[in-house]
C-alpha cells in the first residue's frame, strides 16, 4: 500500500521527466538533421507527415492596448507587449519562436547550411520593390523621357532620384512633400550625411543662383557633410559660380543621365528563384511600433 502511494506521488514527476527527455531527444535530432542549434526559447513540434515545402512566417510584437497607429495607448494602465509567434515549417518539424529577429537569424543560419526555405512575405515584398526600382531605372533613356514621366508629378522625380542614389550605394530618404525644409532627399554613405534638392525643369528653364543659395541655407540648418543639386535642365553661370564657392555639387540633365547609366550597370534585374534577399533589422522595425524599440534590445 505504501509503495502504491509512493508511486502515485512520483508519477507526475516521472511523466514530467519523460516529457523533458522526449523534448530534448527531438531537439537533438533536429540539430543533428540540420546542423544548426535551436534557439533557447523556441518550441519544437513533430508532424506525422513532412511539410510540402520549407517555409516560415514572421509575426511582430504589439501592444495589448494600442491606438489606431499601433503606438501604446497611454490611457491604459499596465499596458503590456504581446509577442506573436513566428512559425517555421521544415521537414517533419514545426519551430515556434516569439521573436521575429531571432527567427530571421535562425532561418539565415539554416540557409547558410544549405537548407532551402521559401521566401517569407517580407522577403517577397522587398524583392518586388527592388525589381520595380530596377525597371524604373531601365525605362529611362534620355532627359526627354524623364520630363514626360515627371512633368506633372515632381514628387515622383524626387523618388526617382532617390532610387538612382540608392543604386549608387547611398542610403536615401525622401523628405515629406508637405515640409521638405528646403531639400528633398537625405543621403548617407560611409559615415557621412548630406542633402539633395531636385528640380524637374524643362530644358530651357535653367536653375539660377537663388535656388542654390536656398539649399545652402537649408544645409546650414541641417548640418550635412555635402550638398547635391539635381535638375533635368542646366544651371546659369551665376549658379555655377556660387555653387563652386559654397561646395555644392551640381548635377544637370546630361550628368543625371550618366548616373542613370551607371545605376543600370550596377543593377541587374533577375527573376531567379534563388536570388538572395537580405532582410535587415530596419526592415523588421518597420513593422513594429517605435515606442516599443527600447524593449526589444533586451529580448
Amino acid at each position: 500500500m505504501i509503495l502504491f502511494l509512493l508511486l502515485l506521488i512520483a508519477l507526475p514527476f516521472i511523466i514530467l521527466i519523460y516529457i523533458k527527455l522526449k523534448a530534448l531527444y527531438y531537439r537533438k535530432r533536429f540539430e543533428k538533421d540540420y546542423h544548426v542549434a535551436l534557439p533557447h526559447n523556441s518550441k519544437l513540434y513533430i508532424t506525422k507527415q513532412p511539410w510540402p515545402t520549407n517555409a516560415f512566417v514572421l509575426r511582430y510584437p504589439r501592444w495589448a492596448s494600442a491606438r489606431t497607429n499601433g503606438l501604446a495607448d497611454r490611457r491604459t494602465k499596465r499596458n503590456r507587449i504581446i509577442w506573436e509567434t513566428c512559425v517555421l515549417c521544415i521537414g517533419t518539424y514545426q519551430v515556434d519562436i516569439n521573436n521575429p529577429f531571432i527567427m530571421l537569424k535562425f532561418v539565415r543560419a539554416l540557409r547558410q547550411n544549405g537548407v532551402t526555405i521559401s521566401r517569407c512575405k517580407e522577403e517577397k515584398e522587398k524583392l518586388n520593390i527592388k525589381h520595380t526600382k530596377e525597371k524604373t531605372i531601365n525605362a529611362v533613356r534620355n532627359v526627354e523621357v524623364l520630363l514626360k514621366a515627371f512633368e506633372n508629378t515632381p514628387t515622383q522625380f524626387e523618388l526617382f532620384c532617390a532610387i538612382i542614389f540608392e543604386s549608387l550605394g547611398y542610403d536615401a530618404t525622401v523628405t515629406p512633400c508637405v515640409k521638405d525644409n528646403g531639400y528633398d532627399i537625405i543621403l548617407k554613405k560611409d559615415g557621412k550625411t548630406g542633402i539633395v534638392e531636385c528640380k524637374c525643369y524643362s530644358l530651357t528653364n535653367k536653375v539660377g543662383r537663388p535656388a542654390i543659395q536656398k539649399v545652402v541655407g537649408a544645409n546650414q540648418t541641417f548640418g550635412g557633410d555635402f550638398v547635391y543639386f539635381v535638375t533635368t535642365s542646366t544651371f546659369t553661370y551665376a549658379a555655377k559660380e556660387y555653387a563652386e564657392q559654397a561646395g555644392v555639387t551640381l548635377i544637370n540633365g546630361e550628368k543625371l543621365m550618366e548616373l542613370v547609366e551607371q545605376a543600370n550597370q550596377n543593377e541587374t534585374v533577375s527573376a531567379e528563384e534563388d536570388e538572395p534577399v537580405d532582410l535587415t533589422k530596419e526592415d523588421l522595425f518597420a513593422h513594429i511600433p517605435p515606442d516599443m524599440y527600447q524593449y526589444l534590445q533586451f529580448r
